[in-house]
């Protein structure tokens, strides 16, 4: 539709289109490559491009090509970190849940088993009473989770269709003990 970020809006998809690496589908850019960061921020913005236009001939094969190696970057244990197939943490691993939250809703095919190893990932950084305190890379006990990972956990937990309980939100919104 016409608009007055047309222009502007269609030149940045078509960079975006440009860094992807149109063999694995990688976007973590040329040279020198980026990180896992990279790719689960610009795979949303990708994946969301799609959404909003249902493009199929030029969005559609890239953003699944962006889940596809969001999918193979998956580590054993469901996580993601900074380089494909690494451990994971909550950080990286939120823009991937994020990416492929998306694509689901986007009408974009998501391995089952990607968004199980993402719920048992999770899971494994869950603790307290109700599971609303999260770790980075491992499960915490007694304080030492951050504000802000309760914050990507919860929301990726409500992504993965998991318990938003407000007991949940509630362990979700402590504060971080001062060191």
């Amino acid at each position: 539709e016409e608009c007055q970020y047309r222009e502007v809006v269609e030149k940045g998809i078509k960079w975006l289109i440009d860094q992807q690496d149109k063999g694995d589908g990688d976007l973590r850019g040329k040279d020198p490559r980026g990180d896992m960061y990279d790719h689960g921020i610009a795979s949303l913005a990708m994946i969301e491009a799609y959404g909003v236009t249902k493009d199929t001939e030029l969005l559609r094969p890239r953003a699944i090509a962006a889940v596809e190696f969001i999918t193979e970057a998956q580590h054993e244990e469901g996580g993601w970190r900074y380089q494909p197939g690494q451990k994971g943490d909550l950080s990286v691993s939120g823009w991937m849940i994020m990416a492929l939250a998306s694509a689901k809703w986007s009408g974009l095919p998501v391995k089952d088993e990607t968004i199980e190893g993402a719920r048992r990932f999770l899971a494994e950084l869950s603790s307290g009473n109700d599971g609303g305190a999260f770790g980075y890379t491992q499960k915490v006990g007694g304080g030492g989770h951050t504000p802000a990972m309760n914050a990507v956990g919860f929301f990726c937990k409500q992504l993965l269709g998991l318990s938003s309980s407000s007991a949940l939100s509630s362990v979700a919104s402590i504060r971080a003990s001062p060191l």
